[in-house]
């Protein structure tokens, strides 16, 4: 049996998380744009820049950084970017 959620709305919250390895900030702001555009309300922390080595920060920071959007109130959809 699987679950599968509502479909996203113009609206939504959308929150974009880093568990693993870092990314390209310019390229990372064209995608929220993208979504911006298509009418979602997109939510990242600044953490989702930092790096440690090839990942995006430290174990710690990228733990805390997903337990807390599982849990953020009103948002419908968890984006790792």
């Amino acid at each position: 049996m699987y679950l599968v959620p509502p479909p996203l709305e113009k609206g939504d919250a959308i929150r974009i998380i880093a568990p693993c390895g870092a990314f390209d900030r310019e390229r990372f702001m064209q995608g929220v744009e993208i979504l911006r555009a298509r009418g979602y309300d997109v939510r990242y922390d600044d953490g989702v820049f930092a790096r440690h080595r090839y990942l995006a920060d430290d174990d710690e920071r990228r733990r805390r950084e997903l337990e807390a959007a599982l849990v953020e109130p009103n948002v419908k959809a968890v984006w790792e970017g």
